[in-house]
């Protein structure tokens, strides 16, 4: 036990017949450094920061850079004031596989890692569920659970793209072709509100 002064409270390291121990049963502080410096700190609520002395170093300041893991939550948040990723995960295996699991409780809900051909990036969902992308709080894209794409709307067909929100609408797809004009299209098409819908296709000799 490592006590100060005239104080009856201290540091206790130890060993008991389960395991070794380094403890205080003080609302203290556990401060770590090497040279002269603080580099890993437990507070006396059970937080846990590295490099830092907060435990949203990514979400509470502009400027700030470590890792810090607040017990209240289980959030973890890690940030760089570096031209450097703030996190890199590897897999050093020969063989292709996870490299990062989504879970939502015990349920595993896809991974991203690269597949047996090589090396290539692979987002792999392992649910029978959508794949939703949202902006906005709004959902612009989706890949449902029958491989169809829906852009704009959900679904029907292998591919559907749906845009709304005004008196007129356009759909276009270009590509490397040349037709008469100056759109470059392989595909357009328009409709405006009161009128027929108008269809354009574009090939080598033009429209």
């Amino acid at each position: 036990k490592i006590t100060r002064g005239s104080q009856t409270h201290g540091l206790r390291l130890g060993v008991n017949d389960s395991h070794a121990f380094l403890w205080t049963d003080q609302a203290q502080n556990l401060v770590f450094a090497t040279n002269d410096t603080q580099r890993f700190m437990a507070d006396s609520s059970g937080n846990f920061m590295v490099g830092n002395t907060v435990t949203n170093p990514a979400s509470g300041f502009a400027n700030q850079k470590g890792f810090g893991y607040a017990t209240s939550t289980g959030q973890v948040q890690m940030a760089s004031t570096d031209d450097v990723s703030a996190l890199e995960l590897g897999r050093n295996h020969a063989n292709d596989g996870s490299i990062l699991t989504f879970r939502k409780q015990s349920n595993v809900m896809g991974t991203f890692g690269s597949n047996t051909t090589g090396g290539q990036a692979l987002l792999d969902l392992k649910a029978n569920q959508n794949f939703r992308i949202v902006t906005a709080n709004t959902e612009v894209m989706r890949i449902d659970s029958s491989q169809r794409v829906g852009i704009g709307t959900s679904p029907s067909y292998k591919l559907q793209i749906l845009e709304t929100g005004g008196a007129t609408t356009n759909i276009a797809v270009y590509a490397n072709v040349q037709g008469s004009g100056t759109n470059n299209y392989a595909f357009y098409a328009d409709a405006t509100q009161g009128t027929s819908t108008n269809f354009a296709f574009y090939g080598a000799s033009g429209k």
